[in-house]
């Protein structure tokens, strides 16, 4: 049911307006932003960091596949901010929206 849900937000997350694509120095201020101001979940924000934001001028920047995703977050999120599973599941979510695009 998780899962669903979070397709579901992809869709609406992954065509947004100019907002969308505000950049950003590192994926930790996109993260926080989402997340503190704009009450996304952590899934949420993980997944549109990944594929809205540049993050130092790249777009997307989490790779090409869950794997790319979680080794990226492991380098360039603090590891309190999210938990694994959650990590997992969005960077499953993450690959699974790369490849419907």
């Amino acid at each position: 049911m998780r899962g669903t849900i979070l397709c579901v937000l992809l869709l609406a997350y992954g065509c947004g307006s100019d907002a969308d694509d505000e950049p950003y120095d590192t994926y930790q201020e996109c993260f926080d932003q989402h997340v503190q101001h704009e009450d996304k979940t952590n899934e949420e924000a993980i997944i549109i960091c990944c594929t809205n934001h540049p993050i130092a001028g790249i777009k997307p920047v989490c790779g090409a596949t869950a794997a790319d995703c979680i080794n990226y977050l492991t380098d360039n999120l603090d590891q309190l901010s999210a938990s694994t599973v959650e990590v997992m599941e969005a960077c499953q979510m993450y690959e699974a929206q790369l490849g419907s695009q």
